[in-house]
């Protein structure tokens, strides 16, 4: 550490110079808040973050003087050149696309929602519908229709924070921004455009010519102000002194050799009056410093009375009064009547002085404000709060919201703009009304996400100052307030999702975001407290901090499992943890990490084992991650900031041993990472700037980043169904993109069941439906799912059919099972050319059932007649299933007597069963013949015989069992047995032809005879033209020809029954018979 001392500095001074040792700053820091509190306001949230985000890029030595202004640039290049990026590969390479949020308009339960941190502003006084803005860590963006439609233009540059900004009051597309690491917040030098913030060229007012800015030591830019007179002319504030520029920064000097000059202000009136403030110490903080040569040089105001010391002073001039100067900062508001020489205080609003500005055309009005604004009618004698930050609030209305933390504000034509941590608003009546401006620009700043592996549209995302959202297929939903950090998605149910504040205070969702409520565990968390679904039981969720928290009922009932065993090297006190990583196939195994020290657990996190021994550096991991394919294999990405060749490791043996597989990754600090379940094992890491990757066996890492914005990634995770990419960035919102090689793969976008998991559902008397969409480039081979109960080996299959469009569901069931079995599966979707898609693994527990309806079995009738209709109903539950497929109150057809068995479910999906036999009289109708009369077979109690010939018209008198007709004929019988009626088939009588003579015909032949099927007859051309029949020895017509004429005939007699038949060979004048045998 340092040998100097720091009593002399603040806390915030030492942050912003690297000369000072990161642990100096923090003990300064602690000490402060230790004596002043830490509530809203008080900084310690800014102090909190600063800390989180810098401690592991320093760890262990602290020291963070050792730092090129352009690491990260030049890391970034030089990746550029060596990897395949320009290569056969490029084309191949996917884009990212992004999801926004670029509005915050979808409200529930948030109370501060915002789109993200506005830091500057520019509005045309000649065309208030052309506007700049600037992000702190979400780059320029510009509108020309008054905030209808806005484009951002610094995607692709070195950092994508801007602090600052002016541009020419008489062309404004003459434009300068400060562009800036958004970590540190250092310059990366001026940049200039001459097209209105459509491209950018730095100019050379840059870190490699000043020798200060970048990572490296204190560099930071303050404030850039042209000339309202004389565009050219540019006065640029930095804590390194005052420069002045007379020809658009392409030169400039530095007039004032140091301080840290926070405002700069031309005379409204006056083109040689320049104000400027400087807050670098205590004798330059209650005075302003005056030009009257356009900045050739300053003198002191005197003494701003009362100001006492405090550092946040602010400037605004207005032309109603352009021979005054007003100054404020979190003390109170003065007025100078004498071009800034001499200050009267005012008054004092009572909150932080943030924002200010004076009305341009009317100095009565005023606005100041911090975490709410306040406004002035009467020139400042006093002031009323005009804005609310949280909706919570009883004088909250839309018209008066825009968001907490005042980052800019000015008056423009008599309208007020200002800039928050939420919005870009204006005010045309004196800050009483407010409308917001900015929808359309994606600048959210998101610390952690979670999705979901059975929705491919769904995320939970947390982010600094605008809370917790909900990324939809139709949108956003802003859903919670403060910061918010770590979130997780049930897998299967997507209402159910938990949300955090820092510090691992939890919040729950089981509405798809519409309210939330609690869901907090104990004390003594980081401030991203890492929190973890459990793989394989995808209602768990594991929280870290000093001890372990596992809920068993998503948020709900958290146990404390023990302490994960991280100690201060120095006293001995209980440290919490900052990351952690659960195996995929086997959860008993955890790891989790603090600073340089790695702990184990073998069983869920009851206990834990150090391994910090065999870690691979004695520096701070950045990320954990297990590879879903071995459970020995992980991942640890290091964050830190100088060139030693150690960014990534691995290790196949749980930690055990490790490889550096940093390769050409050697000066990029990284920050996540995570492992697709290829059989390559792709990697995929995210860095201060960009995403990489490479297949498990790989030796180079490729940049992987079309058309991602050169902006810092906080998380990376898969969605397995869709093989794509998801990653959330610093200032840039959400984003993703197809896995390596998985562009053209199917998508399984959206998996269901027919009830979703909660804590009492699917009942164990549930079977489960699954059904899938599925979109393809490519045609569709099939889609299937397998599953297993109790252990994830997938040994059953079930196949889908197409429901409707890209919809498929399931042929059968996943039955269902006792209460407590873990059933897991998954979804697959093949295409024809061999390509296959496959989800996450899927995780449901059957749940008990405490009671059963008293379900009862109805049947409109239980005796009936074969052919009539009846109807089966259920009784006692409010959904049925019949064991033989139909529903409720439909027809069925009677055919035979039969047992039917009802299910019948309560509302909690629980069930019992009942039966119901319905017994079918069938009337037996088979009829014999014996030469020319047919006879019923059966007594029954009734007869009547039927013409088929003629329609099944009766014949009259024709009502007895036996029936004779020497002429032949077609016949039926109608006959009634036991109350039930039923008709024959029909029979067909043969002619007695006792009355023709047969003829002894010796040419016609038969052959062959026996025969077992066919049998030709020839010699029929002595018959002339005839007709046949084939008669069984029944007396039964089987076969029956038209008219013939032919010397050959072939008759096939193969479904015929073995046995003797007559072949009747009928001609005009005779009639042949001949005897077969079929056998």
């Amino acid at each position: 550490m340092c040998a100097y001392t720091a009593s002399g500095q603040s806390y915030k001074e030492m942050m912003n110079d690297y000369s000072y040792n990161f642990y100096d700053v923090v003990a300064k820091a602690e000490a402060h808040f230790e004596n002043n509190g830490t509530g809203k306001g008080s900084g310690f949230k800014g102090y909190m973050r600063w800390k989180n985000e810098n401690e592991s890029k320093f760890f262990p030595s602290g020291d963070r003087s050792k730092v090129s202004p352009y690491f990260i640039e030049n890391a970034y290049n030089r990746i550029k050149k060596e990897t395949q990026y320009f290569g056969s590969r490029a084309a191949q390479n996917p884009d990212w696309i992004e999801l926004g949020p670029r509005d915050a308009n979808n409200v529930t339960s948030h109370y501060s929602e915002g789109i993200g941190r506005v830091e500057t502003f520019y509005v045309d006084p000649n065309n208030t519908d052309l506007m700049y803005l600037g992000s702190r860590s979400g780059g320029f963006w510009r509108t020309i229709d008054g905030g209808a439609n806005w484009e951002c233009s610094t995607d692709t540059m070195i950092a994508t924070g801007v602090n600052i900004m002016d541009a020419s009051d008489t062309d404004a597309d003459s434009v300068l921004i400060n562009l800036q690491n958004a970590q540190n917040t250092y310059s990366q030098g001026i940049y200039y455009s001459t097209n209105g913030g459509k491209s950018w060229q730095i100019t050379n007012f840059n870190p490699a010519n000043l020798g200060w800015g970048g990572l490296g030591k204190t560099g930071r830019v303050r404030w850039i102000k042209m000339s309202p007179y004389d565009s050219k002319l540019v006065l640029v504030g930095t804590d390194r002194g005052l420069y002045r520029s007379t020809n658009f920064m392409q030169s400039f000097t530095r007039v004032i050799s140091s301080g840290n000059f926070t405002q700069i202000e031309f005379h409204p009136t006056n083109p040689n009056v320049v104000y400027v403030y400087n807050n670098v110490n205590n004798s330059n903080r209650n005075i302003i410093q005056i030009s009257r040569n356009a900045g050739l040089s300053f003198a002191p105001s005197n003494t701003i009375p009362n100001n006492n010391n405090n550092n946040n002073g602010r400037l605004s001039v207005s032309k109603d009064c352009a021979g005054c100067v007003y100054f404020s900062s979190n003390n109170g508001v003065w007025k100078s009547l004498n071009e800034g020489q001499d200050f009267a205080f005012m008054s004092n609003p009572g909150q932080g002085g943030h924002g200010f500005a004076v009305n341009d055309a009317d100095t009565s009005n005023l606005i100041y404000g911090y975490v709410d604004l306040t406004a002035s009618t009467n020139g400042g004698k006093n002031f009323n709060q005009v804005t609310y930050w949280s909706t919570g609030n009883s004088q909250h209305r839309n018209s008066n919201y825009i968001h907490a933390d005042m980052r800019a504000a000015q008056s423009i034509g008599g309208v007020f703009y200002v800039g928050t941590d939420g919005y870009l608003a204006k005010s045309s009546d004196g800050g009483v009304s407010w409308t917001r401006l900015n929808d359309g620009t994606a600048i959210r700043e998101f610390y952690r996400f979670g999705l979901s592996q059975s929705d491919a549209w769904l995320s939970m995302a947390g982010s600094q100052d605008n809370g917790t959202s909900i990324y939809k297929k139709d949108g956003w939903i802003e859903w919670n307030g403060g910061d918010g950090m770590e979130a997780v998605v049930q897998s299967l149910n997507s209402d159910w999702m938990v949300g955090s504040w820092q510090y691992g205070n939890r919040n729950k969702t089981v509405n798809g975001g519409q309210t939330r409520g609690g869901a907090s565990h104990g004390n003594n968390n980081d401030w991203i407290a890492p929190m973890l679904t459990d793989p394989n039981h995808q209602m768990g969720i594991y929280s870290f901090g000093i001890n372990v928290f596992k809920s068993t009922q998503f948020g709900g009932n958290w146990q404390t499992l023990g302490n994960v065993g991280f100690r201060n090297n120095n006293n001995g006190n209980s440290e919490n943890t900052k990351h952690a990583a659960i195996a995929h196939n086997n959860s008993k195994l955890i790891l989790a990490s603090r600073n340089n020290k790695m702990m184990l657990s073998e069983n869920a996190g009851i206990s834990f084992t150090e391994i910090t021994a065999d870690l691979p550096t004695t520096n701070s991991p950045s990320w954990i991650a297990f590879d879903p394919n071995d459970d020995n294999t992980v991942i640890l990405t290091y964050d830190r900031y100088q060139d030693d060749n150690r960014r990534v490791y691995i290790s196949h043996d749980l930690c055990k041993t490790w490889e550096n597989i940093s390769f050409n990754l050697s000066d990029m600090p990284l920050r996540t990472a995570v492992i697709d379940f290829s059989d390559s094992s792709y990697i995929y890491v995210g860095g201060e700037r960009g995403v990489y990757y490479k297949s498990m066996k790989g030796t180079k890492w490729n940049l992987y980043n079309e058309k991602l914005p050169a902006v810092s990634i906080r998380e990376l995770d898969i969605q397995w169904a869709t093989n794509t990419l998801r990653a959330v960035a610093w200032g840039r919102g959400m984003w993703q993109t197809k896995l390596v090689e998985r562009a053209d793969y199917s998508e399984i976008t959206k998996i269901t069941m027919n009830v979703a998991p909660t804590m009492t559902q699917p009942k164990e008397d549930f079977p489960i439906k699954i059904t899938a969409v599925v979109t393809s480039v490519s045609p569709l081979k099939k889609v299937f799912l397998k599953w297993s109960k109790d252990t994830a080996n997938y040994l059953n299959t079930i196949e889908f059919v197409q429901l409707s469009g890209d919809t498929f569901i399931a042929k059968s069931d996943i039955p269902e099972f006792p209460a407590q079995t873990n059933i897991y599966f998954k979804v697959f979707a093949e295409t024809d050319n061999g390509n296959l898609t496959e989800s996450a693994k899927l995780h449901y527990e059957y749940r008990a059932c405490t009671s059963r309806p008293a379900v009862r079995a109805f049947a409109s009738k239980t005796n009936v007649c074969r052919g009539d209709s009846f109807v089966l109903n259920g009784g006692g539950g409010i959904r049925y299933t019949w064991n033989n497929g139909v529903e409720n109150a439909t027809p069925i057809l009677a055919n035979k007597s039969t047992t039917y068995t009802v299910t019948g479910y309560d509302g909690f999906n629980c069930a019992s069963t009942d039966s119901v036999r319905v017994t079918v009289d069938t009337v037996v109708t088979d009829v014999s013949l014996t030469n020319q009369t047919l006879r019923v077979d059966e007594v029954s109690t009734s007869y009547q015989w039927l013409d088929c010939d003629a329609n099944w018209s009766p014949i009259a008198g024709q009502t007895n069992r036996t029936y004779t007709d020497l002429s032949g004929g077609n016949l039926a019988v109608a006959l009634e047995q036991k109350s039930c009626l039923d008709t024959s088939k029909c029979y067909l009588i043969p002619e007695d032809l006792s009355d023709v003579g047969e003829v002894k015909n010796d040419n016609v032949q038969l052959f062959p005879n026996p025969t077992t099927g066919k049998v030709e007859i020839t010699g029929l051309s002595s018959i002339g033209q005839f007709t046949f029949s084939v008669i069984s020895a029944d007396g039964k017509v089987v076969q029956l020809g038209e008219e013939v004429s032919a010397k050959l005939l072939e008759i096939d007699l193969s479904n015929q029954p073995n046995g003797l038949y007559m072949i009747e060979l009928k001609g005009q004048d005779a009639v042949v018979r001949k005897r077969i045998l079929k056998e």
